[in-house]
């Protein structure tokens, strides 16, 4: 009984574990737009088979354009915007001077990332045409530079550059995946990358937005067969999903549980031989001195403890990731 209440509270322990950890992954990627998200960037560094890493020194970058033919010939892509991060830079309002970070993006970033203007307008099309000095705002920055003022139509300053403001974002909260979301400025793409970029042969960020869950692998391959067309390779890209981040959680997790019991399997068995062994000594020599009592290890009571212990964590482990795996990712959320 105690082997049994012992087994089973690891096991379900590591599984509560495990479901943790992927309701957590989730929930983060729901903050940052939802479970149907797709990244795809150029990395610095690629690991290779043998697991060490190179420089990429391919002259194969992501492009504006590419952001124009995914949208066209990727059905599956619901939403598409390209970012560009950059390190905090002096932003200053009336003599005030203070350090933000500042990213260039494209209109349907606010759909992409489930994140809206709560007053005044977004970046447009037309922004990224005429590459206009305007900006959007975090909560925080408007809270730090203009106190009570309504920042709408002021203009502030990104180093020496002269920017109006004509949106301010909703709060988002200082969460771990959005940490610092609402301490940013926001400018159009193109503004960015001819004012602050340059010639500079770096890269930027594409966010993507699938159709729905079920379509992530399908928006995935579209992605990729296009960025091959435009590129000649898709090779020198890396993807991120949700999808793919959640499955590998639980992977992770349903090992160690199948593991664990049947390493505790193991080892109980081992120890129940070493006790037996243990007391038909301590019986002999101490209290039936005249006969030597035998040491008898229960073969079929090894084998029913072993299949019972890897059974439980095969069930335990299998069945929890098997109803998470056929459940909505909104659904879960809303379940837990």
């Amino acid at each position: 009984m105690l082997g049994i209440i012992i087994g089973i509270s690891a096991v379900v322990g590591m599984v509560s574990i495990g479901d943790g950890a992927k309701f957590l992954v989730l929930a983060e990627f729901e903050r940052m737009g939802g479970s149907d998200l797709i990244i795809c960037f150029r990395p610095r560094w690629i690991q290779r088979e043998d697991g060490t890493w190179i420089q990429n020194k391919a002259p194969v970058y992501l492009e504006y354009e590419d952001i124009d033919a995914i949208m066209m010939s990727c059905p599956s892509v619901k939403s598409i915007t390209g970012e560009i991060d950059t390190m905090a830079r002096p932003i200053s309002y009336k003599g005030e001077t203070k350090h933000f970070r500042f990213e260039g993006v494209t209109p349907l970033y606010q759909e992409v990332h489930n994140w809206y203007v709560q007053s005044g307008r977004f970046i447009q099309r037309e922004d990224l045409d005429r590459n206009e000095s305007v900006c959007v705002i975090g909560t925080e920055v408007q809270r730090d530079l203009f106190g009570k003022t309504d920042p709408i139509g002021q203009e502030l300053k990104i180093g020496r550059q002269r920017f109006t403001v004509v949106g301010v974002m909703k709060e988002k909260g200082d969460k771990m995946a959005t940490e610092g979301w609402d301490k940013k400025l926001i400018v159009p793409f193109t503004t960015m990358w001819t004012r602050f970029i340059g010639n500079q042969k770096r890269g930027f960020e594409l966010w993507l937005k699938a159709e729905s869950f079920e379509k992530v692998d399908q928006a995935l391959a579209e992605v990729m067969i296009t960025l091959r067309r435009r590129h000649g390779s898709e090779e020198h890209f890396q993807f991120y999903t949700a999808k793919a981040v959640l499955e590998q959680v639980g992977k992770q997790f349903l090992i160690e549980s199948v593991v664990l019991s049947v390493s505790g399997g193991l080892i109980g068995i081992l120890i129940s031989g070493f006790i037996t062994f243990v007391v038909a000594w301590g019986v002999t020599t101490f209290l039936i001195k005249e006969t030597e009592w035998p040491a008898v290890v229960s073969l079929w009571a090894a084998a029913v403890a072993f299949g019972s212990s890897a059974f439980i964590g095969i069930v335990f482990g299998i069945l929890p990731a098997y109803k998470a795996a056929r459940l909505m990712p909104t659904e879960a959320l809303r379940h837990e």
